[in-house]
């Protein structure tokens, strides 16, 4: 959102009159629901690949409950057992990694400002866990 910041205040009110109508944020769930939520899916591993996408996860706690989900993560390599990276070349990984791409763009638009704008209170940083808990 920081083509959102970088607004003044009479052109976020400008900007929110003239975008604030019914289905600009069905537009936003349409990009949401774009993500993919494969079965074999955790949402810690899923919560992990997000912070992985932008570059904000941390070693992969061994010792926790959601352990066997990140060797499930590995059996079915979306993550490198040696390095713990997460294997976005993988063909099951690129839906996901464009979906996570199009929403951070979509975020950066003057749309997806005014969506932000219409919505006070909620956060609208895509590079935030808390906005994909809150989103999807």
């Amino acid at each position: 959102m920081r083509h959102l910041r970088k607004l003044g205040s009479g052109q976020k009110a400008d900007l929110r009159h003239h975008h604030a109508q019914p289905g600009r944020k069905s537009e936003f769930a349409c990009l949401g629901a774009a993500a993919p939520k494969a079965p074999w899916l955790s949402t810690a591993v899923f919560h992990h690949l997000l912070t992985d996408h932008f570059d904000k996860s941390s070693r992969i706690d061994w010792y926790s409950s959601d352990a066997d989900d990140f060797r499930a993560a590995i059996k079915y390599a979306i993550i490198d057992e040696e390095d713990e990276r997460v294997m976005w070349g993988r063909d099951k990984l690129k839906p996901l990694k464009k979906a996570i791409e199009a929403v951070s763009e979509f975020l950066e638009t003057e749309e997806g400002c005014a969506l932000a704008l219409a919505n006070p209170g909620k956060n609208w940083d895509a590079d935030d866990l808390e906005f994909w808990e809150e989103h999807l």
